[in-house]
């Protein structure tokens, strides 16, 4: 992950907000919480303090192209597109991969997943891929900084190898601005988005992908992922617990996602439903698949 150096965005909070721009106001809207001191629950116990990212990482690279982006641009009108950027903070780094950050409830920046797709296909890139420095726009200063930090070159002077998914944390630490023992602790992908649309019921699903391109098709949900198909848990839910969800598991992940969320449901109180829509849509081939709910409306309507 290798951030912008630009100084002019660290004067973004200095900025006339009079003068309308949708993504700097999208940007304002992050308002991190001081970082609490140590806390001590009914036991007596001291709750160590949720770890948060500090928003300048955001600010650097919010909005910035990716090869997801141009899938999704070559699928919705630009408005569209727009939209779910705004909503979303999608981001992006110089080699084009998207970033997913992970803002609760309070505007806390846990983490962001760093992640490259196909920008033809919007498959997810699964293996650890090589990136020549002729495709991306870097200069020679930038070059130095990749090959300072990338896990492994192919050539050092032509060439880098990136892991299939990194983490902003895990780039933090290694660049040393971030010390080693910083725990990260996730949230729902787009639990955020609960705080500025309340009104609007959450559909839960498993990739933040897919929850993009569902905000894309019916914007009147809060599309939410867990990030992982085993990732649907209690302290994930706990959060939103009073809020109207409904689960759209993988195909194949019915019944795990349904024991789940029976099980969450009497821990927390909240009322997970699991649709059961998927299962009964799909023919033998497209359940050997483990299509989501994602795959078959761009099936439909492109």
């Amino acid at each position: 992950m290798y951030f912008e150096t630009s100084s002019s965005m660290d004067k973004i909070d200095k900025m006339d907000t009079m003068d309308h721009n949708p993504r700097r106001d999208a940007i304002y809207r992050v308002s991190l919480l001081d970082e609490p001191s140590l806390t001590k629950n009914k036991s007596n116990k001291e709750i160590t303090p949720i770890k948060q990212i500090d928003k300048r990482y955001l600010q650097k690279t919010f909005g910035k192209e990716s090869n997801f982006l141009t899938f999704l641009k070559n699928k919705f009108p630009e408005d569209v597109v727009e939209q779910v950027i705004l909503d979303y903070f999608l981001s992006g780094t110089k080699d084009k991969s998207v970033i997913y950050w992970q803002i609760d409830l309070q505007g806390r920046i846990r983490t962001g997943k760093i992640m490259q797709y196909n920008p033809e296909t919007g498959h997810r890139v699964k293996d650890f891929s090589v990136h020549r420095f002729s495709q991306i726009n870097t200069n020679e200063l930038e070059k130095k900084e990749i090959r300072e930090n990338s896990c492994k070159f192919v050539d050092k002077e032509k060439s880098f190898i990136k892991p299939p998914i990194s983490w902003i944390h895990s780039e933090l630490k290694r660049k040393g601005i971030l010390p080693m023992d910083w725990q990260m602790t996730q949230c729902l992908f787009g639990e955020h988005l609960i705080t500025k649309y309340p009104e609007k019921p959450v559909m839960l699903v498993e990739s933040e992908k897919t929850a993009i391109v569902m905000s894309c098709f019916h914007p009147c949900f809060n599309w939410l992922a867990t990030g992982g198909l085993q990732n649907l848990k209690t302290e994930k839910i706990y959060p939103i617990r009073k809020s109207n969800i409904i689960a759209y598991p993988d195909l194949k992940c019915y019944e795990l996602w349904k024991s789940k969320a029976q099980k969450i449901n009497k821990e927390t109180g909240s009322k997970i439903v699991v649709s059961h829509y998927l299962e009964e849509l799909a023919n033998e081939e497209q359940r050997e698949q483990g299509l989501d709910i994602a795959d078959f409306y761009l099936m439909v309507n492109h």
